[in-house]
């Protein structure tokens, strides 16, 4: 049976199975003559053997038995001829069978293969290396694929010596000699990455020994991942700077549980602890933020929200100090993962300085509200001086000059005192402007209307008062004196200003009565 499986290339059950029924029944009789046969003759010779050799009867018997035996053993040999010719028939059409099948299986490789040889991304070469005294010198390719060139701008690569194709390789990457001799002569495969100065690209390359003194490199231009890593690289650095140079506090939270990932050491300083007290730990866990996230449940109030600030909330750091801090949470998703970021800054010296500011401003505008008062109560003090007391001495001179002018109009046939009465009218005239002057330079310093009426009626005076000096339209007192009786007081009244009583004149012996608004003779 083991033959018959070696002839047929089938298993133990498909060799038994698939030969035909009569071949096997004539196989197992023709073994079983053999053995009979064979057997027969070795017992009968035997009996004969012992028996007289000169009997006739006994040597006719031997001589059909031998006939016997011999006809059974052609006829086992026969059959069991036949059926290993048949056998070896079958095994020769399944051998060729299977040679068929595997030259199909050969060429299917080689167009799969093929196509994916020349379609790959991945540059591929087959090369020799040379070795001169132990050690890599150069390398032949001996098969490159489309990408090759592609990938390295080398054309026409296949036979020719890496030092010819790119000159000064030797000197500028020994590197990538070393790397690939030392694969050639152990036999162990390895990747890298490289940055091949004769070319002026990054690789990546799987190189492997296929047998001795050659090798297989399959690679890939990384030029621009590198870049990008090397960017990522330097910017990663200088955030990482920005991070620990920072002067606010910064602290990383899991955005899921709340658990710090790191913090900087600005406020590793301002809350006085090790940085060890934060990390591993949840925020609210930690005691400094108990007035900004004191659980779990105002944790979720900072995670959903994307962006919260508060402008003044209370730390208490380790030595026990009481500081007023900016806090500040940006949420962002880094690597599919979502993370917030605190800012915590320091605006206890900000807030000092606030209030000492608030504080001098309101000095300040005490101050001038002071000095302010302060002149005002000059600018009222001199106005009510003028007004009061060089005003009525004025007053009375002219009314004295007008009393002095009537009581010399009875001599006014004596031509002798004309220049008199002459020089009275004018002195009286001047008088007269004088008092105007009093009054005017008074009411500039401090109005008494202000302080009478208020600002409504004090501004509408003084508007008259300009337009009569432009000479637009004359001052009519009387179009808005009987407003002015109506309307209530609401200025703040001066002491200048204050109606003063009776006044008698004692040259006249009349009375008058002065009031807030200017009077004129």
């Amino acid at each position: 049976m083991r033959i018959t499986r070696k002839l047929t290339g089938l298993g133990k059950g498909r060799a038994i199975s698939s030969l035909p029924r009569w071949l096997l029944a004539a196989a197992v009789l023709g073994i079983l003559a053999i053995l009979g046969g064979g057997g027969w003759f070795y017992y009968t010779q035997r009996q004969f053997l012992r028996r007289d050799a000169g009997d006739n009867l006994h040597t006719i018997a031997q001589l059909k038995v031998d006939r016997i035996v011999q006809s059974g053993l052609i006829l086992g040999l026969t059959l069991a001829a036949g059926g290993f010719g048949f056998l070896w028939q079958r095994s020769a059409k399944a051998h060729y069978r299977g040679l068929c099948l595997v030259e199909a299986a050969l060429r299917t490789s080689q167009e799969r293969y093929g196509s994916l040889f020349d379609n790959m991304a991945e540059g591929f070469a087959r090369c020799r290396m040379v070795f001169d005294n132990g050690r890599p010198r150069d390398f032949t390719f001996l098969a490159v694929n489309p990408a090759f060139e592609r990938l390295t701008g080398l054309r026409d690569a296949v036979g020719k010596k890496a030092s010819e194709l790119m000159p000064g390789i030797r000197e500028s990457d020994p590197d990538l000699f070393e790397i690939y001799g030392r694969v050639v002569l152990s036999g162990h495969p390895e990747q890298f990455e490289t940055f091949v100065t004769a070319l002026n690209d990054w690789f990546s390359v799987s190189v492997y020994s296929p047998h001795k003194e050659h090798f297989v490199a399959v690679f890939s231009v990384i030029t621009k991942r590198q870049r990008a890593e090397e960017a990522l690289r330097a910017s990663e650095v200088r955030y990482r700077r920005l991070f620990e140079a920072a002067k606010d506090g910064v602290l990383i939270l899991e955005g899921e549980t709340g658990m710090v990932v790191d913090v900087n050491p600005y406020l590793v300083q301002l809350l006085g602890c090790s940085r060890t007290t934060f990390l591993e730990k949840k925020i609210w866990e930690l005691g400094f933020f108990k007035d900004i996230v004191a659980d779990q449940a105002n944790f979720e109030l900072l995670r959903q929200a994307e962006y919260i600030r508060y402008d003044d909330r209370p730390l208490e750091t380790a030595d026990g100090r009481r500081i007023e801090v900016e806090f500040v949470s940006n949420a962002y998703v880094v690597n599919h993962r979502k993370v917030i970021q605190c800012n915590v800054r320091d605006v206890t010296e900000r807030r000092r300085n606030e209030e000492r500011a608030r504080t001098h401003r309101r000095q300040l505008r005490a101050l001038s509200g002071r000095i302010e008062k302060l002149r005002e109560e000059e600018r009222t003090r001199i106005s009510r001086e003028i007004h009061d007391e060089l005003g009525q001495m004025l007053t009375c001179i002219k009314m004295d000059l007008r009393w002095m002018e009537h009581r010399l109009d009875d001599f006014r046939d004596d031509r002798r005192l004309n220049p008199i009465l002459d020089k009275l009218v004018a002195t009286a005239e001047l008088a007269g402007a004088t008092i105007k002057t009093v009054q005017r330079i008074a009411a500039d310093l401090r109005p008494g209307i202000l302080d009478n009426l208020g600002l409504p009626m004090a501004l509408q005076y003084e508007a008259g008062r300009f337009e009569d000096e432009r000479g637009n339209r004359p001052l009519r007192p009387q179009a808005w004196a009987g407003g002015l009786r109506n309307r209530p007081w609401t200025g703040r009244r001066s002491a200048g200003f204050q109606p003063v009583g009776n006044l008698r004149y004692p040259a006249s012996g009349a009375w008058c009565r002065s009031s807030g608004i200017p009077f004129s003779a």
